[in-house]
């Protein structure tokens, strides 16, 4: 509840970090907050992994991570053992960051980031807000809880109702607020210190922090998740199935369209915005082509375009920029790149839709292997032990890996 705001600076200060002035963090994946140090002025995006403990040789490291001043870290990117990054550094989404990282020739000057005692008072408005409505759902779940002791209905009976009224009433006052307090957005730039940005991106990702446990209530792939998202102001053609809702409606509904036959796995994301090297944050619309799938953990950039038919492989960054105007391809790696198999054109009658078919395959892991941060190892592969699987790095169906190796990669190759 607290991200992005001067208080969540000040319990990561409690918790032992050295957090600077008008600094705006949006992770909770920090594993050792002492040993974290951020200068004033940085940025640090959604779903950031602050990794200081490492395994390695059966011995356990502490490690400390610095991030000087006016830095920009963008979203889902990873930041793992001795990690140094200095003054006016830009990191792009889905970075593995580890080592020193020095300040480029061409660095740009980021206007001030600091929050006026007016938009602090906003933020403080809004948490109070949703403490008030939260207060007010408890009281009526209570009611409702009151009236089947009242009726001597039996305690499991009382307790599913009560739960199921928490929910439903939960799930509807997130909607309509999204809708009548959040309102539309409008592609282009924000400033992060601006009401705009606070209106109508940080209060919307509140709202879905605050309300996650109702929002959840909406199982994987149902059809009512596209009616949501339209009556938000989407625009979603038929037979479009998402695995999580709640990563959708993360970005702002009015920027999304999606045309028909599009299917999300589990962690697809679409980020809210992209932080730009001039320190704004850069919102557009998203664009699905038909028949699109969007594998695991992927992330797609806002002002993406994607054609139809395109099948976006797991652990992948799709932007404007990365992708085929073709369509009917494969795209995979960090960023996106075209791979050599596309997908068939010609369809079987007894067999429709064969890339939403679920296939299952044995993983092989040997002894004294190091998964790291945001890896993904695919059915059918076998890593033959000891090996080390860097951050991001994504080890596909039917992969041998030797004994004492390490990998990174989308897809996995071995460092040497």
């Amino acid at each position: 509840h607290l991200l992005g705001t001067p208080f969540y600076n000040s319990y990561l200060r409690l918790c032992g970090a050295k957090i600077g002035c008008h600094t705006h963090i949006y992770t909770t994946l920090i594993d050792a907050p002492w040993l974290l140090q951020v200068e004033e002025s940085s940025f640090i995006g959604e779903e950031v992994v602050l990794s200081s403990l490492s395994y390695q040789d059966q011995t356990y490291q502490l490690h400390r991570i610095r991030i000087g001043s006016h830095c920009s870290i963008n979203t889902h990117s990873v930041l793992y053992e001795d990690v140094i990054i200095e003054d006016h550094v830009y990191v792009k989404p889905m970075s593995a960051i580890t080592g020193v990282i020095t300040t480029s020739k061409d660095k740009t000057f980021i206007k001030d980031r600091s929050l006026s005692l007016i938009h602090t008072m906003y933020q403080s408005t809004c948490l109070l807000c949703l403490l008030f409505i939260h207060g007010i759902i408890l009281l009526l779940v209570y009611g409702v809880y009151s009236c089947c002791s009242t009726l001597l209905l039996p305690l499991p009976i009382s307790l599913a109702l009560a739960w199921l009224i928490w929910t439903l009433t939960s799930f509807c006052i997130a909607l309509a607020l999204l809708k009548f307090v959040v309102g539309r957005a409008t592609s282009g730039y924000y400033s992060i210190n601006s009401y705009g940005y606070l209106h109508k991106l940080w209060l919307r990702q509140l709202i879905i922090t605050s309300f996650h446990q109702a929002l959840d209530f909406l199982p994987s792939y149902d059809v009512i998740s596209s009616y949501i998202l339209r009556w938000l102001g989407a625009h979603i053609e038929g037979n479009v199935k998402f695995a999580e809702f709640q990563q959708i409606l993360r970005f702002p509904s009015n920027r999304l369209n999606i045309e028909g036959n599009v299917t999300t796995f589990g962690g697809a994301n679409l980020a809210s915005f992209k932080m730009t090297k001039q320190g704004l944050c850069f919102l557009d619309e998203i664009h699905l082509g038909s028949n699109a799938n969007l594998g695991n953990w992927c992330t797609i950039m806002p002002a993406t375009r994607l054609p139809p038919k395109v099948i976006v492989g797991s652990l992948t960054l799709i932007t404007q920029k990365t992708f085929s105007a073709e369509g009917n391809c494969v795209l995979l790696g960090i960023p996106a790149r075209d791979m050599p198999f596309v997908m068939p054109d010609d369809t079987s009658i007894a067999h429709t839709f064969e890339q939403r078919i679920l296939k299952l395959a044995p993983i092989t892991i040997e002894n004294s292997t190091v998964l790291m941060s945001n890896t993904l190892i695919l059915p059918g592969a076998t890593l033959q032990g000891q090996n080390r699987i860097l951050p991001w790095t994504l080890v596909m169906k039917n992969d041998q890996l030797p004994l004492n190796t390490n990998w990174s990669g989308v897809p996995a190759k071995q460092v040497i």
